[in-house]
């Protein structure tokens, strides 16, 4: 995978000053995050966690702890609801280098065998104006990523302004959810 995406994140890479992966802890982040620790390794991680569900979290404390990734998480600037296509999602805005990046949060029908959390317990929760100066970012959407707000939203672009100073790019933009199973990740 890096003789594939390696000269890619080189590229994003060689204008930065503090670059960062964006980091869920799936499949598709996961490679990416590998992928740029192979070219830069200590690369910084952004995670944004929730407060709820910590046994969700077991996994990425998991990697975080083998791997001595240094995380940064902090509360979103503000929270809100938005929808689409028959769903209300929350949406989480966050301070990112020049600029701001919103985070949708998917909510899914109430199933009683599964954890879940109050949406006005998620929408009054603590909000934050936090300053990081990350003007590299990189993140593992894919072009054949489906929004369920919205429908399927192909990447036309290789990277984004976020601000004036602050890019996002994304290197897996063409990959395919075959290349996700071959990984094995």
């Amino acid at each position: 995978s890096q003789s594939r995406y390696g000269p890619f994140i080189r590229k994003a890479f060689s204008k930065a000053k503090r670059p960062a992966v964006l980091w869920s802890g799936g499949k598709d982040s996961t490679v990416l995050l590998d992928i740029a620790r192979q070219i830069k390794p200590d690369i910084e991680v952004i995670h944004f966690k929730l407060p709820y569900l910590p046994n969700k979290y077991r996994h990425h404390h998991d990697v975080q702890e083998q791997t001595g990734l240094t995380v940064h998480d902090w509360l979103p600037q503000r929270v809100a609801l938005t929808h689409g296509n028959d769903r209300i999602d929350v949406c989480e805005t966050y301070d990112i280098g020049s600029g701001t990046l919103s985070v949708m949060r998917g909510t899914e029908p109430f199933d009683e065998r599964r954890p879940w959390v109050c949406g006005l317990d998620w929408l009054n929760r603590p909000t934050s104006k936090t300053f990081s100066n990350f003007d590299v970012l990189l993140c593992g959407h894919k072009s054949v990523d489906i929004d369920p707000l919205t429908g399927v939203v192909p990447l036309n672009i290789d990277m984004k302004r976020l601000g004036a100073l602050t890019e996002m790019w994304f290197p897996l933009r063409e990959w395919t959810d075959e290349d996700s199973i071959v990984t094995g990740k």
